[in-house]
């Protein structure tokens, strides 16, 4: 193997004729590498496109000048002379309108070009021309749609990627890392449409330049202010209202955008409760509310390089109030300051350095007989280099380094008056740091493959070393391409889950001499088609092998106990299919995709050691959307979706107790609980739709957003639970009984843009 790498390496390095030009495509204001960029030379004999950083080279015959045309969909086109001698060009191309229609088709166009089966890229269009949901546009609904992506329900926090836990994604803002990426319980996100330029999620095929997680990876990015002129959004729906603010520091050299959101919900249910509360028997309702805000400041160093800042919070609080004597609250927020530079050293070579600090924290208080009071945090302060450079037209290299130190704090505390009955604290801290490199070798016409490793050292009472080598292999043809890709990774943070469901008390735990880091080994096989423009196919197979897969002992205590001995450490697989169409013509979008998924986990001492399916195991996932444009300023969307039932745990029978000596006491019912995960929940499926309505004003324009989540009233399971009733022979009969919580919504937003 290591000699096949290098003779690779070596062919790599043949010299460039000199016949061979080489340059890359920029953004005239952000300076960012624009890929899917046409060159075409004025006798239409020469041609390219630069790739997804920008890069482009082209063979020419002895001329000793030659007129290009440089086109791309968001861009003014550009014409320049390629004169003899002049072998490293840099292009600037200006954008046709800096506003955010204009920026999600470069997505758009982004999106067609990305190669890797595994890779997800969404344009804000897409996430636009979806049903909104109490007025919102979400990103992290339109993940859900995308093949190979489950929601165990309508209120988690998590979702599930090729097998994996809901804590085995990364959710990566900018950059930086965002630990509950959700408000309102996982049915909105943290993330703010207004501001968006771009999102995409990895499944497979990951760079080494990512690592730490087992599923997935979602990065998020925001676009940049406008350098011309200010620009606000106004947004109001029925459960917040929404502000959007940019405009340019210096004109054409520096920028600042800013969006912020809040909910009102409880405005409604305080009021509600205050008239009501002395009324007999009154239940009050719950007081929620949220809030965002993000921001970021763009400034062009020079012609070569530009500097970001960018900051994010949000916050969530809850009270669950039954009456005085008893009350549940909790709030949980995110945070995080960023600070971005890169630097284009040359037409072949650019720099990345990254540095933040990332906060999330929860408390909860329940009183009841009891006090309980939990508490947990984690604070990360991350630093990363990355530096990538092209050698010739056959070789490109990623070299990078990273370094994390991370603070982990869980507090709780059950008291009663003023005795406390149990405590547990902890407070740990670790260092992930580590290097990589990467290289994309160009074997002939065709045919690419990427090779490369992450070095991982993670250190908290142990030193942990662990490799990640990474492998792909890219073959392209006119209207198919195949990718086949491995990859290894390592989890060094864990997120413990209390009740088998993402909630925002969900605490991060670091690996440890008692708990070893979660690894996953995972090939995959993938195939696009694209026989016509306006319609491709995407299909892909995947196997996961896993170790180290959290589990709990019976009974586990993850409140007063040392969490790692509440653990169990299990082995696991998974595989699948995904198989995905796209069409995109005139007036119609549509995609349909299915997944076909299998996951199974084994431990000695969970269900005599036989396989199981954990709870987040999904077998069929079936997702249909469309828009229709009925006009140029009317649309409709519509999205469904089917999934069949995840694994839960039953009772395998019951008992009768009643109090010794006293015949008085009301006897219980206690459930006998065998095998974990024994039966399938009923199927859930659901139908959201849209309309759409834009009118423009001499100064700005008006849309008008109608959506109804879950059109026709389906009850989908959240939970179940056992009610007893006396049957006509004086015998108790046990009956399960199910739980939803969404039903028919409608919802309505209004957004002013001026």
């Amino acid at each position: 193997m290591l000699r096949f790498i290098i003779i690779l390496l070596l062919f790599s390095f043949q010299l460039n004729a000199q016949n061979t030009y080489k340059g890359m495509v920029v953004d005239a204001n952000s300076l960012k590498v624009i890929s899917g960029a046409s060159l075409v030379s004025e006798n239409q004999n020469y041609h390219t496109i630069s790739d997804h950083k920008g890069r482009f080279s082209i063979d020419v015959g002895e001329v000793d000048s030659l007129r290009f045309m440089v086109r791309h969909l968001s861009y003014h086109p550009y014409s320049f002379y390629l004169k003899k001698n002049k072998q490293e060009i840099k292009i600037e191309l200006k954008p046709l309108v800096v506003d955010l229609e204009h920026v999600n088709v470069s997505a758009l166009a982004a999106r067609k070009k990305k190669i890797s089966t595994g890779t997800i890229l969404i344009g804000v269009d897409e996430i636009e021309s979806l049903p909104t949901q109490l007025g919102e546009i979400d990103v992290l609904k339109v993940l859900e749609l995308q093949a190979g992506v489950i929601r165990t329900s309508e209120l988690s926090s998590g979702i599930n990627v090729r097998g994996g836990s809901g804590g085995h994604n990364s959710f990566l803002l900018d950059g930086q890392a965002i630990f509950n990426p959700n408000h309102l319980l996982g049915f909105m996100s943290t993330f703010n449409s207004d501001l968006l330029s771009q999102v995409s999620m990895d499944k497979d095929a990951y760079h080494p330049r990512l690592g730490g997680s087992l599923s997935s990876y979602i990065q998020v990015k925001n676009r940049i202010g406008s350098k011309d002129s200010i620009k606000t959004k106004l947004g109001i729906g029925l459960l917040s209202s929404r502000f959007m603010l940019e405009g340019p520091i210096k004109k054409s050299k520096s920028s600042f955008i800013l969006g912020m959101r809040r909910s009102y919900f409880d405005l409604f249910t305080k009021s509600y409760n205050k008239i009501h509360e002395d009324k007999k028997e009154f239940s009050p309702l719950p007081e929620y509310n949220f809030s965002d805000i993000q921001f970021k400041i763009h400034t062009q160093i020079n012609e070569n390089s530009f500097l970001e800042l960018n900051a994010f919070k949000s916050y969530d609080d809850l009270d669950l109030l039954s009456d005085k004597s008893k009350s549940l609250g909790t709030t949980w927020g995110n945070q995080f300051l960023n600070l971005h530079l890169r630097k284009y050293m040359s037409s072949r070579s650019q720099l990345s350095v990254n540095s933040g600090i990332s906060h999330y924290a929860f408390d909860l208080e329940q009183k009841h007989h009891l006090r309980l009071k939990m508490e947990s945090s984690v604070l990360r302060w991350n630093n990363s280099v990355d530096w990538s450079f092209k050698l010739n037209s056959k070789l490109n290299i990623d070299v990078g380094a990273f370094f994390d130190y991370s603070w982990y704090k869980n507090d709780n505390s059950e008291v009663e008056e003023d005795l406390v009955l149990n405590q547990y604290e902890e407070s740990l801290n670790s260092i992930y740091s580590g290097v990589y490199v990467w290289s994309d070798v160009v074997l002939f016409q065709g045919l690419e493959l990427g090779i490369g490793c992450r070095l991982n050292v993670f250190d908290t009472d142990k030193m942990i070393v662990k490799t990640s080598p990474r492998l792909q292999l890219k073959f392209i043809r006119k209207t198919w391409a195949m990718n086949l890709s491995y990859s290894k990774t390592h989890q060094f943070n864990h997120l413990i889950s209390a009740y088998g469901i993402n909630l925002p008390n969900d605490l991060w735990y670091p690996s440890s001499e008692k708990v070893p880091d979660e690894m996953a080994d995972q090939l995959s096989l993938g195939f696009d088609f694209m026989q016509v423009e306006y319609l491709k196919l995407r299909t892909s197979v995947y196997y996961k092998k896993m170790k180290n897969q959290l589990d709990y002992v019976e009974g586990a205590d993850l409140l007063f106990k040392d969490i790692s001995e509440q653990i169990l450490l299990s082995d696991g697989d998974a595989k699948g299919m995904e198989v995905e169409a796209r069409y995109q013509k005139r007036r119609l979008t549509g995609n349909i995709n299915y997944t076909l998924a299998d996951t199974w986990r084994k431990n000695n001492l969970i269900n005599q050691g036989e396989r199981f399916h954990p709870s987040f195991d999904i077998t069929h996932k079936l997702n249909l959307s469309f828009q229709y444009k009925l006009s140029p300023s009317l649309s409709f969307s519509a999205a469904w979706f089917y999934a069949s039932g995840q694994s839960i745990t039953f009772p395998a029978g019951a008992v009768l107790l009643q109090g010794f000596g006293n015949e008085k006491v009301t006897p219980r019912v206690v459930p006998l609980y065998g095998d974990r995960f024994n039966v399938r929940m009923s199927p859930s499926h659901r139908l959201d739709i849209g309309l759409k309505y834009v009118k423009n004003h001499h100064k700005g324009k008006s849309i008008y957003s109608f959506g109804i989540y879950n059109l026709y009233n389906r009850a989908n399971p959240y939970f179940y639970y056992f009610d007893t009733e006396k049957t006509a022979d004086n015998t108790i009969r046990i009956l399960p009984k199910q739980k939803s919580l969404i039903p028919f919504l409608p919802s309505l937003n209004y957004t002013y843009e001026f």
